[in-house]
C-alpha cells in the first residue's frame, strides 16, 4: 500500500532500476561465472560484506555509490536464493 506522505515511484522507474539490476547482474556473472553459493555462512558473508561497504558508502561517498552498491546487494540476494533453488548450498 502506497502511503501519500512519501514521493510516489513510477512504473517507468521500476522498470529502469529492474534493467540497471539486470546489467549488474549479467556483469557480475561474466566476472566471477555462474558458480552458486556453497553454503548459508558464504551467502551470509557475502551479504555482510556488501553491507558494510554499503554503509560506508553512506557515510562518505555520493549518491551514486550508495545506489551502486544497493545494486550490489540485490544482486547478492537473488544469487543466494537461486543457489538455494539450484540446491548448491550444502550446509
Amino acid at each position: 500500500m502506497r502511503s501519500k506522505h512519501r514521493k510516489q515511484i513510477d512504473d517507468e522507474t521500476v522498470a529502469n532500476i529492474m534493467k540497471q539490476f539486470h546489467n549488474r547482474l549479467e556483469m557480475v556473472l561474466k566476472k566471477r561465472g555462474y558458480g552458486g553459493f556453497a553454503s548459508r555462512h558464504e551467502i551470509l558473508g557475502i551479504l555482510d560484506e556488501e553491507k558494510l561497504e554499503f554503509t560506508e558508502a553512506v557515510h562518505s561517498e555520493g549518491i551514486g555509490r550508495v545506489k551502486s552498491e544497493l545494486l550490489d546487494i540485490a544482486v547478492a540476494d537473488i544469487w543466494g536464493a537461486a543457489s538455494i533453488d539450484a540446491e548448491t548450498v550444502d550446509w
